[in-house]
């Protein structure tokens, strides 16, 4: 009988590791199809990271989700035996919206999330596990925020802020309600239908006897993650504040889904047609909506502009730019590696309504400027023949120079 066990576990474990490979790697170098700026502020930070590809980089976090998912479904069978339980676990953080999102670009915090679930697993049966993960917390916080870590925080707001994390309407359908660049259209951080589970996941772990090593479980993870809330900034996006809670949240729920199956088996047939549908109808909204409507969001326009400087290089002696258009220059490091960044000149309003018409259409000189800058030199967007755009379209930024300028704007 053990050695069945042993043959099942080994099966799911493989299982685990194949479909979070295959789920959270399909297309990951190009979807989403653009760095976004906490990828370019990681890379900064790790200046080491600079040398390799930004969206190879990709892979390692995939690497590191998938070995998580996995370190995960090994701790929670070895602490419960419950492997029903452990392979649901697993599976929701294969295919769950909060984690598949986070395990898309690189990600600092699914670091941090690895390495805690790592301490639980190696030293599960020493208290030394709460000493390290509380000393990988607070190293992670110095590391990202120096010794800001208390400092920046809000704790009136940060109680205001895990309250309406916990309502329906976020949990389940909005998502990450502080950044939009990390929403999934028209999804929450978990499958819509998966809150019925979850109430009934809580039910059973409250009213029904004998499931105390799940609860404790849960109640350890809630518990960090509860700590990790509170300690980090208060304006650090929710689903790297969240994202130990979430994870206790899947536990739940997957407790939710073990306990309906084991006693009605044959709800599994209704189960799993549901997890498969929502499955599908979220990964549509990413692969064919998430580009286009977090356009403006991710580096998409700033990889542009930054390629084009690059190419033009040679031929480019100033570049002024103003202060709304100057975002992409923290890009510029990563994809304009040969332009010499002394070129460019940070304007002000002033100068662009005395100066622009001036200096801008001097040879090997451009100015990068946002539609807004425009008006106080009397142009319009159709005035410029160079723009960069977002990938869904809209006009990112304009480039004003003697070749860019239409011709009855030269005889102004």
């Amino acid at each position: 009988m053990k050695k069945i066990i042993n043959k099942k576990f080994l099966v799911l474990s493989i299982c685990i590791i194949v479909l979070n490979l295959l789920i959270k790697g399909f297309l990951v170098t190009s979807h989403p199809n653009s760095i976004n700026p906490e990828e370019i502020d990681l890379i900064t930070r790790l200046s080491f990271l600079k040398s390799f590809d930004p969206y190879s980089l990709r892979y390692i976090i995939v690497a590191i989700s998938s070995l998580f998912t996995t370190l995960s479904f090994i701790l929670l069978y070895r602490i419960t035996k419950n492997l029903s339980w452990s392979f649901l676990s697993g599976l929701l953080l294969t295919y769950s919206p909060w984690i598949f999102i986070i395990s898309r670009y690189s990600n600092f915090y699914l670091v941090v999330l690895s390495l805690c679930i790592s301490s639980f697993l190696f030293f599960y049966k020493s208290k030394l596990k709460y000493i390290l993960i509380f000393f990988l917390i607070f190293i992670s916080g110095y590391f990202l925020y120096q010794n800001k870590i208390f400092i920046t925080n809000n704790y009136i707001n940060d109680f205001g802020a895990i309250l309406r994390l916990i309502d329906f309407k976020n949990l389940y359908f909005t998502g990450d309600y502080t950044s939009s660049f990390i929403r999934i259209p028209k999804t929450g951080f978990f499958l819509l239908f998966e809150f019925l589970i979850f109430l009934y996941g809580i039910y059973t772990l409250v009213f029904e006897p004998c499931n105390n090593k799940v609860k404790r479980i849960i109640f350890e993870i809630f518990l960090i993650g509860f700590i990790w809330f509170f300690i980090t900034p208060s304006n650090l996006i929710i689903s790297n504040k969240s994202m130990f809670i979430f994870y206790s949240i899947g536990l739940v729920i997957a407790f939710g889904y073990s306990s309906l199956m084991s006693k009605r088996a044959t709800v599994a047939w209704f189960i799993m047609p549901l997890i498969i549908c929502g499955f599908i109808f979220y990964q549509e909204l990413f692969y064919f909506h998430f580009d286009i409507k977090n356009s403006s969001d991710w580096g998409f326009s700033e990889e542009k502009i930054s390629k084009f400087l690059e190419t033009n290089a040679k031929n480019l002696n100033f570049v002024y730019v103003s202060k709304d258009a100057s975002s992409f220059i923290k890009y510029l490091p990563i994809f304009g590696k040969n332009f010499v960044t002394k070129k460019i000149n940070i304007i002000e309003n002033d100068w662009i309504r005395d100066k622009a018409l001036t200096i801008c259409i001097k040879k090997k000189v451009i100015c990068i400027l946002k539609e807004s800058d425009l008006k106080p030199i009397g142009l319009g967007r159709d005035n410029l023949r160079e723009k960069i755009y977002y990938y869904n379209g809209l006009t990112a930024y304009l480039i004003l120079s003697k070749e860019s300028l239409t011709i009855n704007v030269l005889n102004k």
